[in-house]
């Protein structure tokens, strides 16, 4: 058996070992020139727009009837963290990289709110039926760290994580958590709504 076969065999028993926790491969994800265009292209589009109204229009139904459910997006509600699920393969045709674009223009936003972006990676792990996920994701911190003064510190909204997530390739949701610190060494968060409504505003 040659030395490529030996290695793919290796590859595909990882997967099936795997698990989301214990990925079969990790890797740093990185996007190149060719995808920035595209990306841009791709958030002026009304499919684009079409989801961040899906969003938005979910998060105020549950602000202003919470025994609604929205079509397509999943709200998410602890005492310590929000957020909520898009729903991709519940929706008409949806480009594959899709959730790509939008993850991103999601990170970006974080960012402009003060963040700091702490780690973006691509995982492969098994999943039931037997299926492969592919997860994309970026996780981002408020910048406690760089502040002088003593604590409480502002968390911001608390550390975010935003992520694609795909079946055989396919696309499945995109997730989007704020989880906050819960100790007294911070002040109480901002409220989520606020972060929810810049995120999902039409880009220009």
């Amino acid at each position: 058996m040659s030395n490529w076969w030996k290695k793919l065999n290796k590859l595909f028993q990882s997967v099936e070992k795997s698990t989301p926790a214990k990925p079969a491969t990790r890797e740093a994800l990185i996007r190149d020139t060719h995808f920035e265009k595209d990306k841009i292209e791709y958030l002026q589009s009304l499919e684009a727009n079409r989801l961040l109204n899906l969003i938005r229009d979910a998060w105020q139904l549950k602000l202003i009837a919470p025994q609604q459910v929205a079509k397509h997006v999943d709200i998410l509600t602890t005492p310590s963290s929000h957020g909520f699920i898009l729903n991709l393969d519940e929706l008409p045709y949806i480009d594959t990289q899709a959730g790509e674009y939008i993850i991103d223009i999601f990170a970006e936003r974080v960012k402009d709110q003060g963040y700091l972006l702490y780690m973006s990676d691509e995982r492969t792990a098994a999943a039931p039926r037997d299926q492969v996920e592919r997860i994309q994701r970026h996780y981002l911190k408020p910048p406690i760290g760089g502040f002088k003064h003593d604590p409480p510190w502002s968390q911001l909204y608390g550390n975010v994580s935003v992520s694609y997530h795909q079946l055989d390739s396919q696309p499945k949701h995109i997730r989007f958590i704020a989880t906050a610190y819960t100790d007294h060494k911070y002040k109480e968060p901002l409220q989520i709504s606020q972060l929810i409504l810049k995120l999902t505003e039409p880009y220009t």
